[in-house]
């Protein structure tokens, strides 16, 4: 019995110490399941507990224009927060609050009365005025903390351009969502400590130093904006437009010296604004260009040589059938010229150049010039515009497309495209930031002009150029665009708008436009204004003319560019061949011509006709001019004309031909 009991006692025992063994073990694995697993995971939790966050705006970078001008800063202002928790009278501090910050005591009481919640938002991003008024109330429980503020100076400046960013400092559109990650800055904490009760012990910010944003330096010269932004409005409200874009670039260079859209917005007030108003429709909208297209049609044309200068095309008296598809013209004209087809912008000269080139390489061509790709803007949201392939072709799209419908394209790309004529053939890309610098003024990223294709020769570009400058001065559709001592390219356009809900071009509705740069043969500016449904008025060179003259007038005198011609010597030569006896001829052949001296600084002008390449050359020797000759044979056209005065350092034009 005894020994019964004495086995029972040591399993009992046993048992008992087996439990506190299991125990043990089970409170060792708890522990470190807790101590090692879990550490992290309940580090933050105890964390998010004891303690809360929350992000004040970093310091974004400032932008400034080509000058140094500030576009874009940021101000240092006070933001309002409250701990519900220490305010005792809610209703009396939610009626002091409401006075001194102007929002409605309800909605503030609705705040201050989460006792659950120790950090609230009353406002953010006050002035100092607001800031005084709190700091004299002394109210328990409210408190401030400095942030920093996106501000823009000019207000509508530039505002498409520089676009905005919001509350919490992020950018939303143009180069403030583009260069987003390089001004945004890095971020700074405000941080609340509570007890184990949940009381709020303290509200501190981080103490560690925060980086701010980088700065943007770009191409746009504030100056020149402000000048585009203005004539563009006027042109608008002048002709009751919907709209309107004004683009101007430095057509060597490629850079963007001030882009426009009206109707604009306020930065400063962007939630006021309808969303549509920041579209940046310089890069987003496309449309039919009309015929500020021939330019490029006629450029191919002549690269390719499938046509000449000389080269004259039956107009067919304004009508014209393609597959039984009548096009026509505003005006009647029969033999014209290709600088006449130009000059007085003939939809069914452009055909017919078109229809020597051939789809393929016209198709070929466009693409070069940049239409049916985006440019490489460094701006956001840009469209590629519309360039069907040309095996969709037939030939009536064929046709559409020669004088600038049939295709859709942006204004950005329509100026580049003229841009690229100007400068001697080559297509750049249009860029708006030179560089980005830290604020100890160290580059960070910087651009230079960067050229993405020849496209055509400089002699072609140059033919172009006087079939661009007759536009304006020979009683061509531009002779609005025409500026006094100035030699202006350039080109009109006016386009039916296309109605996708009819599915069919519009007959009252219409882009009226006007592309050139200037001075003609050392090109400073390229200037496009494109005028969206003018109600008084509709063609490019009434409505769209004026305001180009404008801007590059004030461009013009603004950058000290001296004039290039005197009145006189602006008229550009006509373009029918002059016929001479055969005595008169021979006469001609053998004198001597030499440039008398106007003054110190200009030549009279010889006149050459009937000239041999020879005897031409003979009368340039120690004369401080530079001749330029095309063709073979004698002297049939000069530019300038006998008679007229030229500065010295200047281009003299002579053409010769075989016929004469």
């Amino acid at each position: 019995m005894k020994r019964f009991i004495d086995k029972w006692l040591r399993f009992r025992v046993s048992l008992v110490f087996f439990c506190f063994l299991l125990a043990f073990a089970g409170l060792f694995a708890r522990a470190y399941y807790l101590q090692i697993v879990q550490h992290d995971t309940l580090i933050k939790k105890a964390k998010r507990q004891r303690s809360r966050s929350v992000v004040l705006t970093p310091k974004r970078g400032f932008i400034y224009d080509t000058n140094n001008e500030i576009l874009a800063a940021s101000i240092e202002v006070g933001s309002i927060y409250a701990n519900p928790k220490k305010i005792k009278n809610a209703n009396q501090t939610a009626r002091s609050l409401s006075k001194i910050l102007n929002i409605s005591r309800k909605k503030i009481l609705r705040k201050i009365k989460k006792k659950n919640n120790p950090f609230v938002w009353l406002k953010r991003k006050v002035f100092s005025k607001e800031i005084e008024k709190l700091k004299e109330a002394k109210l328990e429980g409210v408190y401030t903390v400095k942030e920093s503020k996106r501000y823009y100076p000019n207000f509508n400046l530039a505002s498409h351009v520089l676009g905005f960013a919001g509350m919490d400092s992020k950018g939303l559109e143009g180069l403030e969502l583009k260069y987003d990650q390089y001004i945004r800055g890095d971020r700074k904490m405000l941080y609340s400590e509570q007890d184990a009760r949940g009381n709020t012990v303290s509200v501190k910010a981080s103490t560690s130093k925060w980086e701010d944003g980088c700065d943007l330096y770009l191409t746009i010269d504030k100056n020149i904006q402000d000048i585009t932004e203005t004539q563009l409005k006027k042109a608008v409200i002048e002709h009751e437009a919907k709209s309107g874009i004004a683009i101007v670039q430095e057509p060597m260079t490629g850079k963007i010296l001030a882009l426009a859209s009206y109707p604009d917005f306020n930065p400063n007030r962007f939630s006021k604004f309808k969303n549509q108003n920041y579209r940046n429709k310089a890069i987003y909208s496309h449309f039919d260009p009309g015929s500020t297209f021939k330019a490029f049609v006629v450029a191919a044309a002549l690269e390719d040589e499938a046509i000449e200068e000389d080269d004259e095309f039956d107009c067919e008296n304004g009508s014209y059938y393609v597959n039984s598809v009548r096009i026509g013209d505003t005006k009647k004209h029969k033999i014209m010229s290709v600088k006449d087809i130009v000059r007085l912008s003939s939809n069914i000269g452009a055909i017919k150049i078109g229809e020597k080139l051939g789809k393929e390489k016209l198709h070929g061509y466009l693409e070069g010039f940049g239409f049916g790709k985006r440019s490489g803007i460094d701006l956001p949201a840009e469209s590629s515009g519309l360039l069907r392939n040309y095996s969709s072709w037939n030939d009536v799209d064929l046709a559409n497309v020669s004088f600038g419908h049939g295709i859709s394209a942006t204004a950005l790309q329509l100026v580049n495209g003229f841009s690229t004529i100007a400068n001697g053939g080559k297509r750049m890309r249009p860029y708006v930031v030179e560089k980005i610098m830290t604020k100890e003024k160290s580059v960070v990223k910087e651009f230079s002009p960067e050229v993405k294709e020849q496209v055509i020769s400089k002699k072609t570009a140059e033919i172009v150029t006087d079939f661009l400058v007759s536009v304006v001065q020979e009683k061509g559709t531009g002779t609005r665009a025409a500026i006094d001592n100035y030699s202006v390219a350039g080109k009109t356009g006016t386009a039916q708008v296309y109605d996708a809900e009819l599915k069919q071009y519009s007959n009252d509705k219409y882009l009226s436009s006007f592309i050139g740069f200037a001075p003609a043969q050392e090109p400073v500016v390229t200037v496009g204004v494109f005028i969206e449904e003018p109600q008084n008025g509709h063609y490019g060179g009434t409505v769209a003319a004026p305001a180009f003259k404008n801007i590059v007038s004030e461009i013009l005198n603004l950058k000290g560019v001296m004039p290039s011609y005197s009145n006189a010597e602006v008229k550009v030569p006509p373009t029918k061949k002059r016929t001479v006896k055969k005595k008169a001829r021979l006469k001609r052949a053998t004198r001597k011509v030499k440039f008398a001296s106007a003054n110190d600084n200009a030549f009279v002008m010889p006149d050459f006709e009937g000239l041999s390449l020879r005897h031409i050359a003979e009368s340039f020797t120690g004369v401080d001019l530079e001749l330029i000759l095309t063709g073979s044979g004698k002297a049939v056209e000069q530019f300038p004309e006998a008679g007229e005065i030229i500065r010295k350092g200047k281009e003299v034009y002579v053409r010769c031909a075989s016929s004469l």
